[in-house]
């Protein structure tokens, strides 16, 4: 396998033989190198197109998309789901999980009257996914589909 890799022009060195300094060199270009194509990525995305909702929901029944594609409808879902224009600052923070601790701040302050009712409903969809699923098993078991 190493003689296939040196043959298509690789240089393979091995790793006892590997100055700690030039190992270092490495992962700091691949880390650098993976910060560049992350913010390319995000600049990409917010770029892309707009879509309507019956675009949008054409994209998401779609199993296989284009790269373009993906990147619009990342960028659809993301303007829908904040409400405000698409950059690569909120695509980062959305990376890094962002909106679940919006919805949690807002839910502390502002939503806290409607906290109630959010974790009602909850409660009784978490109650009523067994009593569902005991109803299907019993009726699988006795009705021939």
């Amino acid at each position: 396998m190493l003689a296939g890799l040196v043959k298509d022009g690789y240089t393979v060195i091995d790793a006892d033989d590997a100055d700690d300094d030039e190992s270092g060199a490495v992962i700091e270009s691949v880390k650098a190198a993976s910060v560049e194509l992350y913010a390319a990525e995000c600049q990409a995305i917010a770029s892309a197109v707009e879509l309507a909702q019956t675009e949008l929901k054409k994209l998401q029944d779609k199993r296989a998309k284009t790269k373009t594609e993906r990147h619009q409808q990342r960028k659809a879902e993301l303007s829908r789901r904040y409400e405000i224009d698409v950059t690569p600052e909120l695509i980062e923070k959305d990376d890094n999980a962002w909106y679940p601790q919006l919805r949690m701040h807002y839910y502390l302050t502002l939503g806290r009257e409607f906290l109630t009712t959010r974790d009602a409903k909850r409660a009784k969809a978490s109650l009523l996914l067994p009593t569902l699923l005991l109803e299907f098993a019993y009726v699988s078991k006795y009705c021939f589909i």
